[in-house]
């Protein structure tokens, strides 16, 4: 037995239907083919897509169907708390991961990414035209020819800005984009593994104060 987290329709229905819908709920619930993958990192959890609700679940009798570092697939689940999530709350993990990598203090790059990133935060604030304007000035284009004199001056710069394509994708289209952008973070930054559980814990504290830490 484990504990994970899983994003599920409004219902606590699953996303998918490959093998009809599965209903999740407070009791045990057998899911068919592969299992219920369950979340262990950020991008584990938006591996499936966005969906209306965060659930943190029990699972057990795990089926070892595609299990890595970031999911587990388990035969049985059971939903212990469950809010609704929105895309928003996911644009405010990104800026915080990609504030978590910044260049250190004096790098050449360290105030490039800080407007990526603040920019990102104003349209995240203020969800405005004006916000989104603001952010297209920052030049991404310029920041990335910069970083590719440093393997670790890339990671950061491609987390700043993913965070800012989140942040803008997000204020013009409420897009999917966001989310992918969202664990895009993870995959730009070093410490990848260890990150992606601290951008999960923090989506919890964000969408479920009183959860346990991953």
């Amino acid at each position: 037995m484990g504990i994970g987290y899983k994003l599920l329709r409004s219902d606590l229905s699953s996303l998918f239907d490959e093998h009809g819908r599965v209903q999740y709920g407070p009791d045990w619930v057998e899911v068919p083919g592969d299992g219920a993958y369950v979340a262990l990192t950020l991008p584990g959890l938006l591996r499936g897509g966005m969906g209306e609700v965060l659930a943190r679940v029990k699972y057990a009798d795990p089926t070892g169907f595609g299990d890595d570092s970031h999911v587990v697939t388990a035969r049985k689940v059971r939903v212990l708390r469950h809010a609704p999530i929105d895309v928003w709350a996911l644009v405010r993990v990104a800026i915080w991961g990609a504030r978590q990598v910044l260049p250190p203090e004096g790098h050449p790059l360290r105030e490039l990414c800080l407007r990526a990133v603040e920019a990102a935060e104003r349209c995240a604030r203020e969800r405005t035209p004006e916000s989104v304007k603001a952010a297209r000035s920052v030049d991404m284009v310029m920041i990335w020819g910069m970083a590719c004199r440093s393997r670790r001056a890339m990671s950061a710069t491609h987390a700043a800005g993913e965070a800012l394509l989140a942040a803008m994708d997000a204020t013009t289209h409420g897009a999917m984009t966001a989310a992918w952008a969202t664990g895009s973070v993870v995959w730009a930054s070093t410490g990848r593994k260890y990150l992606a559980r601290r951008l999960l814990r923090h989506l919890l504290h964000e969408v479920l104060p009183t959860a346990a830490a991953v």
